[in-house]
């Protein structure tokens, strides 16, 4: 496993704790503006998805021989 593909894994498990922590967040729900929160929420967790996923995707170029 390379660089590129830790960093991946790393930005997608950051991802889902965003996601958890946007449903905890509305479920204790304190004067939080939950349009906000899940917009906010969502892109944050997307961008971090594609990043992610684009990250893992890429791939070392090998010499050939």
């Amino acid at each position: 496993m390379n660089v590129q593909e830790k960093a991946g894994d790393l930005l997608i498990d950051i991802a889902k704790l965003i996601i958890g922590g946007v449903i905890l967040a509305s479920i204790i729900s304190e004067n939080i503006n939950t349009l906000v929160l899940y917009i906010s929420g969502s892109v944050c967790a997307a961008m971090l998805i594609f990043l992610g996923f684009y990250l893992y995707k890429l791939k070392p170029k090998r010499k050939e021989k």
